[in-house]
């Protein structure tokens, strides 16, 4: 006597080829660089690029972060978390305008995790149209073009993450799935 799995035993296996979440951007590297006033690229780069492991305290307080040649830098304290990068300005200013006037936060060692999504937190003194906001990967891009700024104002942007599939796991998924759906239509067979 032939005996099929159970659709539960299936179930069962292909959950545990999928990677569990990691603990958010704590314990990855992060580098900030600045640009204006037209892309997010090293032809526009105004900063000198800073980097420092995401953890507890403020990885880049105000003044730490250098301006390249001619360039003024709208001192604020740079804050990343788990699931958040937040900028509260420490002084007056207006940022220029143009195609992106802002901060590129590139991210390292996110361990089995990539940025998924990004949204202005409400918490921040803007409203969401605003400010300019987008990812991709293991990036973070903040356009402040055209704001105004005293100190106090503040930028936080929460930080979706989502796992990357490791080759072996999702080999694993897909076995999976065509031998849950070969027992499906076995099964669909064997009631008709």
């Amino acid at each position: 006597m032939h005996r099929t799995p159970s659709a539960v035993a299936l179930a069962a296996a292909l959950a545990t080829a999928l990677p569990a979440a990691a603990a958010g951007l704590d314990g990855s590297e992060v580098t900030i660089t600045g640009y204006c006033c037209l892309l997010p690229s090293e032809p526009f780069r105004f900063t000198v690029p800073a980097s420092a492991t995401v953890g507890a305290g403020i990885e880049f307080p105000a003044g730490s972060l250098s301006a390249l040649g001619g360039y003024d830098l709208i001192n604020s304290d740079v804050d990343v978390s788990a699931f958040t990068i937040d900028l509260v300005y420490r002084e007056s200013g207006e940022a220029a305008g143009g195609g992106f006037n802002g901060f590129g936060f590139d991210f390292a060692g996110l361990a089995g995790q990539r940025i998924a999504g990004v949204a202005l937190n409400p918490a921040s003194s803007f409203a969401t149209d605003e400010v300019g906001l987008s990812f991709d990967a293991d990036s973070v891009f903040y356009d402040g073009s055209g704001l105004g700024f005293e100190p106090g104002t503040r930028v936080s942007i929460d930080v979706a993450l989502a796992p990357v599939p490791e080759p072996a796991p999702a080999l694993s998924l897909a076995a999976g799935l065509a031998l849950l759906g070969a027992w499906r239509r076995r099964t669909a067979f064997t009631r008709s």
